[in-house]
């Protein structure tokens, strides 16, 4: 299996790309406090003292006033209601983080909620006064507010510029164009000229030969046809796709050839490049979540990760042509 990944350089600031960059480290942000503050919750729940950096404070401070209201007064309802109330309070970071995705202005929702958080954690000190500990909480949470409000920024930049369009495969190739100026006729050729053009009938013309067109060119795309036993082939389709490096979920297309299947990047995407699988390194293929996801698993012990339409035909296909 060969992977290639291209080198990116460094976006400009104020250009689309620099932009993407920043939105991208928000996103990844806002689902790190999401994570550390479920766990911290769940911790402060069940009576840890133990205690993770990275976390809105105040579903943690809920849930440790539901655990101190249990051990005192032996009721449980406190507990729960604590456990509702933070795990609802940290299932919104995770909705945030998941609606940004597709919908920048869910970002400003995130940085106004964290926000609330920052002015629970003052509340919080000025009620039971300060700590030396929380020094390293109010540090972490103004990184995450630069962050937040950074990408919220960004957010509204990107949404402003104009849609990026994509780049004809036939911008580069010029075309011929006989125009005459306005006011003049074509002169006509002499009849000995004209005769001399013209190609006997006993000698067809020479035909030209067509340019040679790249591999992703020459790629039918779209789905294709079942045949009479329902099965699909895709050697010879390009489809759209998704593939995961990391948290991000890169766009691109996804060229099905006979010996294996490349994914190349769009250019808009933050890591792009291309990867190449072959089917001889396959070792299975299936479904994975409810959707559209689909996990291909190489002999090399790594894991590909794609989001494809009619996923369930992606890897019958696959598994028909495994190594």
């Amino acid at each position: 299996m060969a992977l290639q990944n291209q080198r990116v350089q460094a976006p400009q600031t104020g250009s689309r790309g620099a932009y993407e960059v920043t939105y991208v480290k928000s996103r990844s942000n806002l689902l790190a406090v999401a994570a550390f503050t479920l766990v911290n919750v769940i911790l402060a729940l069940v009576g840890s003292d133990s205690y993770f950096l990275f976390s809105a404070s105040v579903p943690y401070f809920v849930s440790i006033f539901g655990r101190a209201f249990f051990e005192e007064l032996g009721s449980a309802v406190y507990l729960i209601i604590a456990g509702v109330i933070s795990l609802v309070i940290t299932g919104l970071y995770f909705l945030f983080w998941a609606m940004t995705k597709r919908h920048r202005e869910w970002l400003d929702a995130a940085t106004v909620c964290f926000g609330v958080d920052c002015l629970g954690l003052v509340l919080w000190t000025v009620l039971f006064g300060f700590d030396a500990s929380l020094i390293i909480d109010y540090v972490f949470h103004a990184f995450v507010m630069f962050y937040l409000i950074s990408g919220s920024i960004a957010a509204h930049k990107l949404i402003k510029m104009p849609p990026v369009e994509p780049v004809s495969m036939e911008a580069g190739i010029p075309q011929m164009v006989n125009e005459t100026p306005a006011g003049e006729t074509a002169e006509e050729l002499p009849a000995e000229d004209a005769s001399a053009v013209e190609t006997p009938a006993e000698e067809p013309a020479e035909e030209v030969p067509a340019a040679a067109e790249s591999d992703e060119a020459a790629a039918i795309e779209g789905e294709p046809v079942p045949d009479e036993t329902g099965k699909k082939d895709y050697r010879g389709k390009t489809i759209p796709a998704n593939y995961y490096r990391g948290l991000e979920a890169v766009g691109g297309k996804l060229a099905f050839d006979d010996r294996g299947m490349t994914f190349r990047s769009h250019a808009l995407n933050i890591q792009t490049g291309e990867t190449r699988i072959e089917y001889k390194d396959i070792l299975n293929a299936q479904t994975r979540g409810l959707l559209t996801e689909i996990s291909v698993y190489t002999k090399d012990g790594a894991e590909h990760r794609f989001v494809v339409y009619h996923r369930k035909d992606v890897v019958a296909f696959l598994e028909s042509v495994k190594g």
